[in-house]
């Protein structure tokens, strides 16, 4: 009887100690999953990073943006992605000395709407919003070409021949400005995307080459629209087909 008593009372122990074995088995099983998990995760985002560029300093609207004022952070491509249009580490070179056009604080992200271009390097910015540069060829024996400078107005003069009329002269629009220095026989100025494809209309059909006259600079035109005789275009011959 003393044996049996002895044999049950080592039952209880050797449970426990499968039972502690079983755990420590377990244990190191979800040490070795977590682990695992933890290196996939690392190497899915291998490689998907960008590095993009941040204000060191606080700058002024107008301040020219040196080397010493940006600094390059790290981060996950899709964050980078959610800032809008970023400015990149590979681009930092290309807005060395722009302008602020708005104040920044330190820490902020450097982002392309934050950059004046000067108008140096982008003669387009001189364009008014809703406004296109138009250029066009003139008879330089009757336009005064020489003296003409980027920013004078001119009035711009045609020949044609309306509803099989005898051809004359006729004033097509006026007070244009001029956009920049003129050539020889070219001229170019500032119109609505509308008055350009107008103008091209009109040249096509003009008995000859285009001419402008001067303005004083201070006398403004009542109306900068096209002469209501010249707006039907399909009222006009084609005068190449008469030459």
């Amino acid at each position: 009887m003393a044996d049996v008593a002895e044999k049950t009372d080592q039952k209880p122990g050797i449970a426990n100690t499968k039972l502690l074995a079983v755990a420590l088995v377990m244990g190191v099983l979800a040490a070795v999953f977590y682990n695992v998990q933890i290196y996939r995760v690392r190497m899915a985002g291998k490689g998907d990073t960008e590095w993009v560029l941040q204000y060191a300093v606080d700058r002024q609207a107008s301040d020219a943006i040196s080397a010493g004022d940006l600094k390059e952070v790290e981060m996950d491509t899709k964050f980078a992605r959610g800032l809008g249009n970023y400015v990149s580490q590979k681009e930092r070179k290309s807005i060395a000395g722009q302008r602020l056009n708005q104040s920044v604080l330190k820490g902020q992200w450097v982002l392309w709407h934050h950059i004046t271009t000067s108008s140096e390097n982008n003669p387009s910015a001189k364009i008014r919003r809703e406004m296109r540069k138009y250029s066009f060829a003139v008879d330089p024996d009757h336009s005064p070409m020489e003296k003409l400078a980027e920013g004078d107005r001119v009035n711009v003069w045609g020949m044609f021949s309306i509803n099989k009329a005898d051809q004359k002269a006729y004033l097509i629009v006026e007070d244009l400005k001029v956009m920049e220095k003129p050539s020889r026989r070219k001229v170019t100025v500032e119109v609505s995307s509308e008055m350009a494809g107008q103008l091209a209309n009109i040249e096509t059909n003009a008995m000859s080459p285009l001419w402008i006259t001067v303005r004083n600079p201070t006398e403004r035109a009542r109306s900068t629209k096209i002469n209501t005789d010249l707006r039907d275009m399909s009222a006009l011959p084609d005068a190449r087909r008469r030459r």
